[in-house]
């Protein structure tokens, strides 16, 4: 890739806006009703993907929060999660460069550098928001807020 031509992409590109696409959200209730350890883990970007319309970058991404009750003695449980929340954003970007985003796509290697950006810049953007809304979800479903750390991808 081509660090020069990164370097402007970037220098073109800014977020415009950062919606909320869909939210999935579940709780085994009886799993609290007993006090026991939380498995939490959690799953950043899968099928993250990316289009061009009307001249702006269009990023959808996701993060799904798992929780399972840790028994002693008990592995690979084939109970359901004690909590499940899938949540996807859609990020918007604006590109003002010399030439119509596009066609800057379309370019020989571009879609590289695009892809790139994708990869390096769209978890930093999203991260925020994912830590919001998995703190308010949870708060929502009567646990206390689950606050994510920083993204492995951080």
């Amino acid at each position: 890739m081509d660090a020069e031509r990164y370097s402007a992409f970037v220098k073109a590109i800014d977020l415009e806006s950062v919606l909320l696409d869909g939210l999935e959200a579940t709780r085994d209730w009886a799993a609290f009703l007993r006090p026991q350890e939380l498995d939490v883990q959690f799953q950043v970007g899968e099928g993250t993907k990316w289009e061009v319309r009307e001249g702006r970058l269009e990023v959808t991404t996701s993060l799904v929060v798992q929780a399972a009750a840790v028994s002693e003695g008990q592995e690979g449980s084939e109970e359901p999660p004690a909590l499940l929340i899938r949540v996807s954003f859609l990020l918007v970007y604006v590109y003002d460069g010399e030439e119509e985003l596009a066609s800057f796509v379309a370019g020989e290697g571009n879609r590289e550098i695009v892809d790139a950006f994708v990869a390096r810049n769209v978890p930093v953007n999203v991260w925020p928001y994912f830590r919001e809304i998995i703190a308010s979800v949870t708060m929502r479903m009567g646990l206390p807020p689950l606050i994510l750390l920083r993204s492995s991808s951080h």
